[in-house]
């Protein structure tokens, strides 16, 4: 018998993220695509009026383009078994408030209803052991995460694109949001070129702009901001 998984009927609301991803030079190294490994960090609040509860797997998984292979806590022993769960009377209401959500920010619809069926299809296939967060009223949660997110090369270079934050999230007013994605460094047998990134938001380009070097002999692109955008960063491998 199915299970029913309780679901907030709206974007959970974030008062802060940091993500931090490093771009993983898989193709140098025989693989058939580079990776970006996704490190995040929030705090969630409360600001719904009434107790919320929903499974932490609804805050921390990100479906889009997701390395499937990818699993961020690994147990020893063997793994539990999924279990499908019902969500589908709560889930109409909770997808139709992200999307309007995501639109009224000016996400494209279309890519904003892939993004919530992928969703809805991890949430639905949930461990049994998943955590339950309830959140009294006004309580702020700190929760961390790890995706992982594979790129495949285009014309001879590569792109990451995310949105900040994601599309079941909510940035709170007066909220704020980090981000910083580093580049491959350098090596002997190849060098990395920082092509283009997301010129809104205030970046700060370490080793394309005056006065900013690289950090550590990589590229990085870094955004502090309080919006919900899109970014990304493209970059190739020379010699």
């Amino acid at each position: 018998m199915l299970t029913a998984v309780p679901l907030p009927d709206r974007p959970l609301t974030v008062l802060w993220q940091s993500t931090v991803i490093d771009i993983e030079p898989g193709t140098r190294y025989g693989h058939k695509q580079d990776a970006a490994a996704i490190n995040t960090t929030l705090a969630v609040v409360n600001n719904s009026g009434a107790p919320m509860t929903f499974p932490l797997l609804l805050a921390t998984t990100d479906p889009e383009e997701r390395d499937a292979t990818h699993r961020s806590v690994r147990v020893a022993g063997k793994a539990p078994k999924l279990e499908p769960v019902e969500i589908d009377t709560e889930w109409d209401t909770l997808a139709r408030a992200i999307r309007d959500s995501a639109v009224a920010q000016g996400h494209d619809a279309t890519r904003i209803d892939a993004y919530v069926a992928e969703l809805r299809k991890d949430v639905r296939k949930t461990f049994k052991t998943t955590e339950m967060i309830t959140l009294q009223v006004g309580q702020q949660r700190f929760i961390r995460s790890h995706q992982r997110k594979l790129l495949a090369e285009q014309n001879g270079a590569f792109e990451f694109r995310s949105l900040f934050p994601l599309p079941q999230f909510a940035l709170a007013a007066g909220g704020t949001l980090s981000v910083a994605v580093a580049l491959p460094r350098a090596t002997q047998r190849f060098g990395v070129d920082l092509l283009d990134w997301t010129r809104n938001f205030s970046p700060q380009a370490f080793g394309k702009d005056p006065g900013l070097p690289q950090v550590a002999g990589r590229f990085l692109v870094s955004w502090f901001w309080q919006n919900d955008p899109e970014l990304f960063v493209a970059y190739r491998y020379t010699g």
